[in-house]
C-alpha cells in the first residue's frame, strides 16, 4: 500500500495481519511481518507504529503463545543492517536511536546497548561490545565503553578485552576496527615474544598493499633483541581467465650465541618461491607455466616451521616451461629453465636454458586421397627432435661466481626415428624402426700421458657425432580362460602380453669415426680407450663403444578371478585383482665376446582388497661371482648353475606395501558410468592461503585418515649385500567434532631408530582455534602453541608459546 504525506519521500508500508489508522492523531499502527521503506531505508518488525505528525516511526517485536519476543526489528540504512530489541527513527532529522543493536560489520559483530544515529549517517554506541563470534552471548569480545560508527570504521574510546566473560587486563586506550569491504592497504601487526638463542623479537610485523584488483603485497619483518632479522616479501595475483600465480621471497640473518667467541654462529638464508598458472583458453595454442623453489642449504633448518616435511626435505626442484605448438602443422616448440638442488650436500644443477623443437610422426608415403587398402608402407612414420641445452653442475657456494661459469656446459642433440608397424598371421604385431642421433657439442677432450699421470685438455670448438641402430620388434597377447566353478570362484582369466625385439648398432669406438682415441694410461705402457665427449656424457652422451647385436625379450602378465557374489537382485560376476602385471625381461647381446646374457629383471604389482598396494622387484646375475686369493670378488663368464646348481643368482630385491585408509575407502564404489558431483566450496584466496600455510588449516570433513608403507630393500651386486627396512605413516584423527590429532612417524629396522616424527592436536573454539606443534625428539625437535582468534580481521589477536630446535637449556 503506498500512502502518501506531508513528508518529502513517500513512505510505503505492508503489514501481514492489519493496518490500523488513528486519523484523529495520525497514527498508523502495522501487525504481523511490517514492512516500511522510506528512500533508502527500510524497517522490518512484527509491530510498527507511524506517527505521521512527528514524522517518527517506532518498532519492537512481540510476545508469541510462550511468551518468546519474536518479529524483532531490522532496520537497514544504505546496506547497513541492525537488529534490534526497539527502535525509533525520525524521517524528517534522519535521527535514530536503537537499543540492544547487533550489526555484522565485514567479519566482526557489533553490538551495544544504545545507539544513536544523526543525519550525517553516523553511529554513536554506549556500552557495545566487537566480537568475531556469532552467538547472541560471544565467547570473546572486545569491550567499548564508547564508539562512533562512521562510513568505513568504527573509532572507540577506552576498550579492553573479555574471555567468556571475564575481563582480562589487556586495555587500550582507544580502538580503531575498520569496516571497510573489498581491497584495502593497513599495517599488520608484529608478533611480540621472546626467544631463548635470539633474544626479544618483533616478528611479521609489516604492511599489505592492496594494489589493485589483479595483484596485492604483504612485506613483512623480523627484528631481534641481539642481532638477528629477516624480512620477506608475497604477492598474489589473478587476471581473470589469463593468468595466476603467487611469488614468495625471504632472507633472515640469524646470529646465535655471543659474538668473538667460539661458539658464535652467523647463518644468512634466503628462499624464492613462485607458481604461475596460465588458464588454458588464453592463448590458445601457447602455455607458460613457472613453479620455482629455491632456497640455501640451510633456509628450511634456520626458519620457523611447524611443517617436519619442510624441515627434512632433502630436495629442491623448480621448472619454468614455455610451449607453443602450430595448428594445423606437426610442429612444436618447448622451452624451460631448470633447477635441481640436493640440500645435504650442496650440490645444484641448472638447465638455462632448454630448448626443444618437435615434429610429431609424420606419414610421408600415405596418400592424401588414398583410394583402397592401406599397404605396410603407407604406415612408415617419422618423427624429428632437435633438444638444445645449456647446464652446469656445481656447487650452491659457487654458483654465478666466476670460476664456476667456465663449467657450463652446451650441445644439441638431433633425433629421427623412422618406424612402421604391420600384421603377421593376424595376431603377430610386428614393428621395424631405425633411429639416427646426431649431437652437437662446442668442446670435447684430449688425454696425453706425462710420464706419471694422464692428464686431460679441453678443447674448445664444434664436434659433432652421428650415431644410428635399427632392428624390429613383435608383439601379440594371449588371453586364457580356466573355468573352476567351485567356493563362488567361476574363472581364473590370464592375459600374456609376450615380446621379442632385434636391435643392431656398430662400433662407433673403432679408429674411422674419429669419436674414441687411446691414451697410456699406466708406467707399463698400457694403454685405454676414451670418448673425446667424456666432458659432455652428462647432457648428451657420446655414441655407444662396442659393437652391439642385442636380442630382448619381455613377458607381461596379468591374472584375475572371477567371483559370483549373490544379491538381492540375482548373482553378479565380480572381477577380483590378482596380479596387475607380473613382468620378466632381459636381453642377449650376440656381439659380446662374452657374457652375453643381461642382467634378468622381474617385477610384480598388486592390489589387495582394493586398498593395499603391493610392489615387489627383483634382479637376477645368471653368472657368478669369483673371488680370488687377495679376497677381490668380481664376476665371471661361469654361469651361476654351473657352480652351485642354482639357476641365478638374487642381486637386489625390493618390496613396498602401502595403503590408505579413511572412511571413503569402505563405502560402495560408485556405479560405472556415473559422475560424481563435487562443489568447491573455497575461493581462489583461500585456498592460496592454505596451500602457502598448511599448518594452519584443518579439515575437519573427514572422521580419520591413516596412510602406512613398509619397504624392504635388498641388494648384493658383488661380495658385500645390505638391507634396508623401514614402515612410515602418517595421518590424523578427529577424537570429538573439535577435536583432531594428526602425527607423521616411522621406524628405520636398520638403523633401529624411529624417522623424524611430528605430532598436531587442533582443538576448534568455535571463534577459536588452538594448534599444538610437538616434535619429540631427534635433531629438529620442537614445540609449539597457538591459541588464536579463527577471523582474519583480528588475526594479530593470539597467544602463542614455542620453542624452536636451536634454543639451549
Amino acid at each position: 500500500m503506498n500512502k502518501k504525506q506531508a513528508i518529502e519521500d513517500p513512505i510505503k508500508y505492508n503489514a501481514k495481519d492489519s493496518i490500523v489508522y488513528d486519523i484523529k492523531n495520525s497514527m498508523v499502527y502495522l501487525y504481523n511481518a511490517a514492512e516500511v521503506y522510506y528512500g533508502d531505508i527500510s524497517l522490518k518488525a512484527d509491530f510498527v507504529t507511524i506517527d505521521q505528525r512527528k514524522k517518527l516511526v517506532y518498532a519492537r517485536g512481540v510476545k508469541d503463545s510462550v511468551g518468546k519476543v519474536v518479529g524483532k526489528p531490522v532496520f537497514t540504512d544504505a546496506g547497513q543492517v541492525y537488529n534490534s530489541e526497539e527502535m525509533t527513527y525520525n524521517f524528517e532529522t534522519k535521527k535514530g536511536k536503537i537499543k540492544e543493536v547487533t550489526t555484522n560489520e565485514g567479519q566482526g559483530y557489533l553490538l551495544a546497548e544504545d545507539v544513536k544515529k544523526n543525519e550525517l549517517n553516523e553511529v554513536f554506541i554506549r556500552n557495545g561490545k566487537f566480537t568475531t563470534c556469532n552467538l547472541p552471548e560471544p565467547h570473546f569480545y572486545i569491550a567499548l565503553t564508547k564508539a562512533k560508527n562512521i562510513k568505513d570504521k568504527t573509532v572507540s574510546g577506552p576498550a579492553y578485552l573479555v574471555v567468556e566473560d571475564v575481563p582480562l587486563p589487556l586495555a587500550l586506550p582507544f580502538g580503531f576496527f575498520p569496516r571497510k569491504s573489498g581491497r584495502s592497504s593497513g599495517i599488520l601487526m608484529p608478533e611480540i615474544g621472546e626467544d631463548r638463542e635470539l633474544g626479544f623479537f618483533l616478528r611479521n610485523g609489516g604492511y599489505y598493499f592492496g594494489i589493485n584488483d589483479y595483484v596485492d603485497l604483504a612485506l613483512r619483518g623480523d627484528i631481534y633483541s641481539k642481532g638477528s632479522y629477516g624480512f620477506s616479501a608475497f604477492s598474489r595475483y589473478n587476471v581473470k581467465y589469463k593468468f595466476n600465480g603467487n611469488l614468495t621471497t625471504t632472507f633472515t640473518d640469524r646470529r646465535f650465541g655471543e659474538p668473538n667467541t667460539a661458539s658464535y654462529i652467523r647463518n644468512k638464508d634466503f628462499s624464492i618461491r613462485w607458481t604461475h598458472n596460465q588458464d588454458p583458453k588464453a592463448i590458445p595454442g601457447t602455455r607458460f607455466s613457472a613453479s620455482v623453489n629455491i632456497a640455501t642449504r640451510n633456509n628450511y633448518r634456520n626458519n620457523i616451521t611447524s611443517n617436519i616435511q619442510s624441515i627434512t626435505q632433502n630436495n629442491l626442484n623448480s621448472s619454468v616451461s614455455f610451449s607453443k605448438s602450430w595448428e594445423g602443422t606437426p610442429f612444436s616448440l618447448n622451452g624451460s629453465m631448470t633447477h635441481a638442488q640436493n640440500l645435504t650436500n650442496g650440490t645444484v644443477s641448472l638447465g638455462l636454458p632448454s630448448v626443444s623443437f618437435n615434429m610429431s610422426r609424420v606419414f610421408p608415403f600415405e596418400p592424401k586421397n588414398r583410394v583402397g587398402d592401406q599397404k605396410w608402407y603407407h604406415r612408415i612414420g617419422v618423427s624429428y627432435t632437435a633438444d638444445a641445452l645449456n647446464r652446469i653442475n656445481t656447487y650452491d657456494t659457487l654458483l654465478f661466481k666466476k670460476e664456476s661459469l667456465k663449467d657450463f656446459q652446451n650441445g644439441i642433440r638431433h633425433s629421427i626415428p623412422i618406424s612402421t608397424s604391420f600384421n603377421i598371421f593376424k595376431y603377430l604385431t610386428a614393428s621395424p624402426f631405425v633411429n639416427y642421433t646426431e649431437r652437437w657439442y662446442f668442446s670435447s677432450i684430449q688425454k696425453s700421458w706425462n710420464g706419471t699421470n694422464v692428464i686431460t685438455d679441453t678443447l674448445q670448438g664444434f664436434k659433432r657425432s652421428a650415431e644410428y641402430n635399427g632392428g624390429i620388434s613383435m608383439s601379440t597377447r594371449i588371453y586364457g580362460m580356466y573355468p573352476i566353478n567351485k567356493g563362488g570362484i567361476v574363472a581364473i582369466r590370464h592375459v600374456v602380453t609376450p615380446s621379442i625385439s632385434y636391435s643392431y648398432r656398430p662400433d662407433f669406438s673403432k679408429s674411422n669415426y674419429g669419436y674414441y682415441e687411446n691414451v697410456q694410461s699406466d708406467t707399463t705402457g698400457k694403454s685405454s680407450l676414451y670418448s673425446i665427449f667424456e666432458n659432455n656424457n652428462s647432457l648428451f652422451g657420446s655414441p655407444g663403444g662396442g659393437k652391439s647385436s642385442l636380442l630382448s625379450y619381455t613377458l607381461d602378465n596379468n591374472i584375475e578371478m572371477k567371483v559370483k557374489k549373490e544379491t538381492d537382485t540375482g548373482s553378479v560376476i565380480k572381477k577380483i585383482r590378482i596380479f596387475d602385471s607380473f613382468r620378466i625381461s632381459g636381453s642377449y647381446n650376440m656381439a659380446a665376446d662374452s657374457m652375453k646374457f643381461s642382467d634378468i629383471f622381474a617385477s610384480a604389482r598388486t592390489v589387495l582388497f582394493e586398498k593395499v598396494n603391493i610392489d615387489v622387484s627383483a634382479v637376477f646375475d645368471p653368472y657368478t661371482l669369483f673371488t680370488d686369493t687377495s679376497g677381490n670378488t668380481k664376476r665371471i663368464k661361469e654361469f651361476q648353475i654351473n657352480s652351485d646348481q642354482r639357476l641365478v643368482r638374487l642381486k637386489s630385491a625390493s618390496i613396498s606395501i602401502g595403503t590408505s585408509l579413511n572412511p571413503d575407502a569402505f563405502k560402495p564404489k560408485t556405479v560405472e558410468g556415473a559422475k560424481p558431483v563435487t562443489k568447491n566450496k573455497y575461493d581462489y584466496a583461500e585456498l592460496e592461503m592454505v596451500n602457502r600455510f598448511p599448518q594452519y588449516y584443518v579439515d575437519w570433513s573427514i572422521p580419520w585418515n591413516l596412510a602406512v608403507n613398509y619397504i624392504l630393500s635388498y641388494s648384493r651386486p658383488l661380495k658385500t649385500s645390505t638391507t634396508q627396512q623401514s614402515v612410515n605413516f602418517n595421518g590424523d584423527i578427529s577424537i570429538t567434532q573439535k577435536w583432531k590429532i594428526g602425527f607423521t612417524s616411522g621406524y628405520d629396522f636398520t638403523n633401529k631408530k624411529i624417522t623424524p616424527t611430528a605430532l598436531n592436536i587442533y582443538r576448534d573454539l568455535h571463534c577459536w582455534d588452538l594448534a599444538i606443534n610437538w616434535i619429540p625428539f631427534g635433531t629438529y625437535q620442537r614445540y609449539s602453541v597457538d591459541l588464536k582468534v579463527r577471523a582474519s580481521i583480528l588475526q594479530d589477536l593470539k597467544l602463542s608459546r614455542r620453542r624452536e630446535f636451536y634454543e639451549r637449556d
